[in-house]
């Protein structure tokens, strides 16, 4: 029996460009080390990652470049991982294997199947937190010696082999013990699949959670996200009005209205429409000035750029795309909450519309959800009141 211990680095935060490893007895005695840079044939990317100012990776960005790409390294990182009477553990480990499964779909390659447990999890449910803890914090936590340079992927598997090794010591017991204890920490990726052991129980908790309002905002975002997955039309399409179009709401009402907000999508799906999140290319714009009066709202601003330059979009108040819809302030309420299966259905692995960084603020002023409505030739009921106040 050997422990398997490995990290990755991507240039973008998807796209590999470093694979390290260490190898240990079950002892923890290190065996092996070795990193593997290697060209990621993407640009990289590393700002906004990490801390405020983004990560630095250890090599030079020619230095990765000059690497082959995976395909190179692939027989060698299966034959690793794929070895016999072994334990394979990482920090947050799905998000590695989420990038084997990237690499291996990208360049057309058969996936590498494995059963890894995770020492983010071990951590979380040894010490009963309930926050999901970053490698170097748990380092200096259990008061481990850092590593000279952090992400750089075989010195950061041995940092996770060393939290590994010191919470087993503090709970007096081998790895395989720790993990038996630890039931949240296992999981597999097998055929580009990958799932925590107790995915299902884990699940049903966070749609409870999402039902009675006391989710966390990362994972109300992602249950979100499933569900714009996995919607479906129920029942027979009805001639409407929004058949055919592609509908983008504002990111302040899903996340401030979030249940009203899958009400409405459910109908629209039920009439013929679909959800678009990215608004510059969606055909209608939904906002409810409540939630997004005054404050930043990248989806509106996107859509106020193409209304300036003459594109046409349909805009809508909640309330007005509610009449639209022949739905009622009633029949929205009592909607019921979408069934836990709609969830399942989808991955949450949709991706954030654009942020688009444009030039149309005038005197540093931030353009509200009236100036959008003007743009389309709207007359406000304040206007109306100025032109009183200004003919007397």
């Amino acid at each position: 029996m050997r422990y398997l211990f490995f990290d990755i680095e991507c240039c973008n935060g998807r796209d590999i460009c470093e694979f390290g490893y260490v190898l240990t007895d079950t002892n923890f005695q290190v065996t092996e080390k070795k990193n593997i840079p290697m060209n990621p044939d993407k640009g990289f990317e590393l700002s906004g990652r990490g801390d405020d100012t983004g990560i630095k990776l250890f090599y030079t960005e020619e230095q990765y470049q000059a690497c082959p790409t995976f395909p190179a390294f692939y027989e060698e990182i299966k034959a690793l991982i794929t070895a016999p009477e072994q334990i394979i553990v990482g920090h947050a480990i799905s998000n590695d294997a989420g990038f084997i499964r990237i690499a291996c779909q990208r360049y057309n390659l058969p996936p590498i199947d494995f059963s890894f447990s995770d020492t983010q999890r071990m951590y979380r449910e040894f010490y009963h937190c309930d926050y999901s803890i970053a490698l170097d914090k748990a380092v200096e936590t259990l008061q481990i010696e850092q590593a000279d340079f952090l992400h750089k992927s075989d010195d950061d598997s041995l940092l996770t082999m060393r939290v590994a090794q010191a919470m087993c010591k503090a709970a007096a017991c081998t790895l395989e013990q720790f993990i038996v204890r630890c039931p949240s920490c296992t999981g597999k990726s097998v055929n580009f699949e990958i799932a925590y052991d107790d995915f299902e129980e884990q699940f049903h908790k966070r749609y409870l959670s999402l039902q009675d309002g006391t989710a966390g905002e990362t994972w109300s975002a992602n249950m979100y996200r499933r569900f714009l997955e996995g919607v479906q039309p129920q029942g027979k399409q009805l001639p409407s009005a929004v058949r055919g179009k592609k509908v983008c709401f504002s990111g302040l009402f899903e996340k401030k209205r979030m249940k009203d907000a899958m009400s409405i999508i459910q109908i629209l799906y039920n009439q013929g429409g679909t959800v678009d999140r990215f608004a510059s290319q969606c055909t209608c714009f939904v906002y409810d000035p409540a939630c997004s009066e005054g404050e930043d709202d990248t989806r509106f601003q996107c859509v106020q750029m193409r209304l300036q330059k003459g594109k046409k979009v349909d805009v809508y108040t909640v309330e007005a795309f509610c009449d639209l819809l022949h739905v009622t302030k009633e029949d929205l309420q009592n909607m019921p909450f979408p069934e836990e299966s709609v969830f399942l259905r989808g991955k949450g692995k949709g991706g954030k519309a654009p942020v688009r960084h444009v030039e149309y603020r005038e005197k540093n002023k931030t353009p509200t959800l009236a100036d959008l409505l003007r743009l389309q030739g709207i007359t406000l009921p304040t206007d109306e009141k100025k032109d009183d106040e200004d003919n007397p």
